[in-house]
């Protein structure tokens, strides 16, 4: 029985070897690795599917290539179920392995519709190959998502200059370029298979003139958003407060609040020191471990915060919470405070979309036992959606953690006038080596897209910020307390970019082209029905 296991185990191994490769591959190619196979990863997929028509086996081979880069890329997700929802390892590893088996469906899913296709119309194969580059980009685009990543983010990750085009065309249309490269390395590989060495050579030569003055055309782009007319100096606090310490202090714990406090207190008065010409303190995501809000506003520590304001005379932006008594509804929210008494200068700004299964549990207002029996996951209320906000002269874009991954949101924060965009994350529950790279790049293309500088502040890092031209500015250490000063440099009421005025348009252009492929090939079959 142990020969005929491993038997099987092997053949199932050497039959899918492709789909395996093309999963390490893809995995590999995203951050925090460099992505050196980013425009031929899906080849050898591809090669496996134009191998193999039928849909079942496309299905398949589509799950493993997803299910593998899943696991590369994302393996932090078992850890974060440990450290957030106090799951065992072992429960931890199996929420993992869900994970992977349906975060990526839209791979498995084009190949499964492209060998329908196939085996219905029987495409040249260029077209077929065509076609399966749309359904590929349509699939990452539609496909619902717990997070929207893709490929177009390595671009900036790897500095790759193109990635200035993103505020005509987005980030996700730089996705659409590397996987539509593919096509070019699947017939390099054919050149080589047939031992067309010098062609394959000339076409291997083509692409890099092409990515090297696709690049340079990016550089000098980008460029033109150098141009700025003013700066003020922003200092990020970064208190890598734990877990434990964040929960009990939400119990209600007034020890836990005055050790969280006094070490914001402390690191901000050192950094003022250091910086006396700040102009603005940006604390990160519920930071402040109150209620902000009216009534709360005379409680100890709310009081003594506004004294620490009033005393530095700098006008304070801080995560903190807001309680409504009227729904009964908790809110993860951003406050402003007045630098001349501590008072809270406008409305406070709260998170609108939520991390499913972190800030609410899918389905739980229908029913409600859902939280009973998963008590760590919070269920915050939603706030109104995107704005711009005028503190003292400056237009800020505020959007809390999880929002800055989405386009539309910054698209419309910046319409609404925002001229600086500022990020208020807690990434202490994703582990230190990937997830707090991936979620920064992730949020840095919302600046390009924009071309709004961003300041991004976190609890245990990466606080950093971007200017609109897309220069990075210092980052912090990970897991340790950590202050400093970012000089930001705009333009006062700047221009909106295509993008900001327009949208993922991109979208559009591939949904006609995967239309038009269609009718192609329907016109090819039936002229060859009639002949």
């Amino acid at each position: 029985m142990k020969m005929i296991g491993l038997s099987s185990i092997r053949q199932f191994l050497s039959f899918y070897r492709l789909p395996i490769l093309s999963g390490i591959l893809i995995g590999t190619s995203y951050i925090p690795s460099y992505p050196l196979a980013v425009f031929w990863s899906f080849v050898p997929l591809w090669i496996f599917f134009l191998k193999n028509f039928q849909p079942r086996q496309a299905f398949i081979a589509g799950w493993i290539t997803q299910f593998i880069l899943t696991l590369i890329g994302f393996h932090w997700v078992a850890y974060t179920a440990h450290e957030f929802g106090h799951l065992p390892w072992a429960l931890s590893i199996l929420v993992l392995i869900g994970f992977c088996s349906i975060s990526n469906l839209h791979i498995p899913l084009a190949g499964w519709l492209w060998a329908h296709i196939n085996k219905r119309w029987s495409p040249s194969k260029s077209k077929s190959l065509l076609v399966l580059a749309c359904l590929t980009v349509l699939g990452e685009i539609y496909f619902p998502m717990i997070f929207p990543w893709h490929h177009g983010y390595v671009w900036l990750w790897a500095g790759w200059e193109g990635y200035h085009f993103a505020d005509v065309i987005g980030m996700q249309a730089l996705s659409a370029i590397s996987i539509f490269s593919n096509i070019i390395f699947y017939l390099l590989w054919k050149k080589v298979r047939q031992k067309e060495f010098k062609k394959a050579f000339i076409g291997l030569i083509g692409f890099i003139v092409l990515f090297i003055a696709f690049n340079q055309l990016g550089h000098i782009h980008g460029k033109k958003w150098n141009q700025t007319d003013t700066q003020k100096n922003i200092l990020a606090v970064q208190a890598n407060i734990g877990n434990l310490m964040k929960h009990i202090a939400q119990q209600g714990s007034l020890k836990a609040t005055q050790n969280i406090s006094e070490k914001f207190f402390r690191l901000t008065e050192a950094a003022l020191k250091k910086h006396q010409n700040t102009d603005y303190i940006i604390w990160p995501e519920t930071a402040y471990p109150e209620y902000l809000n009216p009534p709360f506003l005379r409680h100890r520590y709310n009081v003594k915060l506004r004294q620490k304001v009033q005393s530095w005379q700098i006008p304070l932006i801080t995560g903190g919470y807001r309680f409504e008594f009227k729904d009964k509804s908790t809110f993860n929210s951003l406050y402003f405070l007045n630098k001349e008494d501590g008072s809270i200068n406008h409305p406070p700004y709260s998170k609108s979309i939520l991390l499913a299964f972190g800030e609410y549990f899918p389905g739980a207002e229908y029913f409600p036992f859902l939280y009973d029996l998963v008590p760590a996951i919070s269920n915050f209320g939603r706030g109104e959606g995107p704005t711009s906000i005028d503190f003292y002269g400056t237009r800020f874009g505020p959007q809390i953690c999880y929002e800055g991954l989405y386009p539309e949101f910054s698209r419309k924060t910046a319409l609404q006038g925002a001229e600086l965009l500022i990020n208020v994350t807690n990434d202490s529950w994703f582990g230190r080596y990937f997830e707090p790279y991936q979620h920064l790049y992730m949020t840095f293309g919302r600046a390009i897209e924009v071309r709004r500088p961003l300041i991004r502040s976190t609890n245990t890092g990466i606080t950093t910020a971007i200017l609109a031209n897309g220069q990075i500015l210092e980052m912090s250490p990970i897991k340790e307390e950590w202050a400093g000063q970012f000089q930001m440099k705009y333009k006062k009421n700047p221009p909106q970019t295509l993008f900001a005025r327009y949208g993922n348009y991109d979208r559009y252009f591939f949904i006609g082209l995967f239309f038009l492929i269609l009718l192609l090939i329907w016109s090819e079959r039936k002229k060859t029905e009639l002949h």
